[in-house]
């Protein structure tokens, strides 16, 4: 093997290295996000439902019959649950969007090109020897 083998499979092995580290310490925040997400969503869905049901009533009290007071309360939860259904569309493209590389890129690869152009020069210089 030689040493710029050597040298390539050594920053290969580092890279990984950063890639799986990167993993497992981004993971619990990941995790610990999602299930907070997941927590308000759930006490969103409960005070709307506290709103929409205090709507009903205020309508019914207010002279409205109650088919009707219930027709205009599920109008207004369907706009609102169309909303979020369009927020959340949005979001999951924007994640979709982001591209893996850059969660696994190493401090030493924002160098802007330079270790790929120095591998590459290496790569060039073993196919090409100079005598």
């Amino acid at each position: 093997m030689t040493p710029a083998e050597k040298l390539l499979t050594v920053a290969h092995l580092v890279r990984v290295v950063y890639g799986r580290w990167l993993y497992q310490r981004l993971l619990p925040g990941i995790m610990a996000a999602v299930g907070l997400a997941v927590a308000a969503g759930l006490l969103a869905a409960i005070v709307l439902i506290g709103i929409f049901t205090i709507g009903y009533m205020a309508l019914v009290q207010h002279g409205f019959e109650p088919i009707p007071a219930m027709l205009i309360v599920s109008a207004a939860a369907a706009v609102v649950a169309l909303i979020c259904a369009l927020l959340l569309m949005r979001r999951l493209r924007l994640l979709r969007d982001i591209p893996l590389r850059s969660f696994r890129r190493s401090p030493v690869g924002v160098m802007g090109g330079t270790i790929d152009a120095f591998f590459e020069g290496i790569l060039q210089g073993a196919e090409h020897p100079h005598h």
